[in-house]
This record gives structure tokens, sequence and C-alpha cells, in this order.
């Protein structure tokens, strides 16, 4: 598997928080507020932040320059009720490049206990679910700080119901059932600012 800081001149938010070890949405925070010094396309909203300004960063805040050398693993949470769903989403996933590691739930009362204990990087939801369904978990999410900008893969045979959640966050993203590797692993790159492998820098939107 390549390592993604390696040879590099110019990273994402979601490489930053992978080669840092903090969340992707902390990494976007550091990177808006300046703590990083970074520069942001107006078109499409991405941050690119060079490597003297990552080694920049972490000089000035104590850490040791080995860090730029590690390639932490994201942290992927797939919730639904089919088992194979949840399987398929997880081998597509560990089998890309983009060095992710997926727990899968297909009870959704255990996955909320879950996220209370461990945030992700990213959640994959599925919408109709027996207990606890993914409208409701989507909206518990929000209503709490840690996981208020969580960003969250929709996954439902449910069009409409799909574009209404869409229309009203802007940390969502929704694919439809039955999906493809390559929709899934775009979307899943896309939502953790990272390069859709095979692809080139900037083009994963």
């Amino acid at each position: 598997m390549t390592d993604p800081v390696r040879d590099k001149e110019l990273y994402s938010s979601g490489e930053i928080g992978r080669i840092l070890g903090i969340p992707a949405r902390t990494a976007r925070y550091y990177l808006q507020t300046g703590r990083i010094p970074a520069e942001q396309n107006p078109l499409t909203g991405r941050w690119k932040v060079s490597r003297d300004g990552l080694a920049e960063f972490v000089r000035k805040s104590g850490m040791s320059p080995a860090v730029l050398q590690k390639n932490r693993q994201l942290r992927v949470m797939a919730v639904d009720d089919d088992e194979v769903i949840v399987t398929l989403i997880k081998s597509i996933l560990e089998a890309s490049e983009i060095n992710v590691d997926v727990s899968g739930f297909t009870d959704s009362h255990e996955a909320c206990l879950h996220l209370g204990r461990n945030v992700p990087d990213l959640l994959i939801l599925d919408l109709h679910m027996p207990r606890v369904d993914g409208h409701r978990l989507l909206a518990t999410l929000r209503e709490t700080d840690t996981t208020s900008q969580l960003p969250v893969l929709v996954v439902s045979g449910f069009q409409d119901e799909m574009a209404e959640i869409k229309s009203t966050d802007r940390h969502v993203e929704t694919l439809k059932k039955p999906f493809g590797r390559e929709e899934l692993v775009r979307l899943a790159c896309q939502l953790l600012d990272l390069p859709v492998p095979g692809q080139p820098s900037g083009s994963s939107r």
C-alpha cells in the first residue's frame, strides 16, 4: 500500500488528519482558523497544505518530526441491518488504497453505544433499520458536539429520503443501493477529504 505522506508537496485536510493522528474534522478546524497555514480552493472548497507548512506546524507544536513519516489508519463505521451490505462495504474499502479500518454493525442500538465511546472519521449509514433507524441516529449525532460535523454517507434505496437529508445537512453525501465499488470509494474519499486512488489530486469532487 502506498504511503500518502512520502514524496508529496501538498496535502488535503484528510491527509493532515491522518499524518497528525487527529480526526479530519479537527484538521479542517486547524486549517480554517489558521493554526496550520493552508490555501483553500474558492471553487471546490478543498484545503491544501504545503509540506513546509505542515513541517512548521509540527515544529511549533513540539511534535517529533517522526510524525511526518507516519500514516494513521482512518476509522470508518458502517451501520446496516443487512449483514451482506456491511460485509461488502468493509471488503471494498479495506481492499482500496485509502488505508481505512472498517468496523461494521448490523444492530443500530449497539452502533449508537459504540459511537458514544469511539467517534470514527466517517460513518456509513442505512436509513431503515429496526430499533434505532438512520433518521433518528443521524439526528442524535447532530445534537452532540463531538459528532455534530461528523461526515456521513447515507446508503439507501430510498432516493427521495436521501435527497431531503442531503439538502439539510452539509456533512452528508448519499449513495443509492445497489452501489458499485468505484462510487463507494469516491464518496468515501470525498467525505474524508482524500485523493481518490488512481485519479489526479483534487478530482474527487
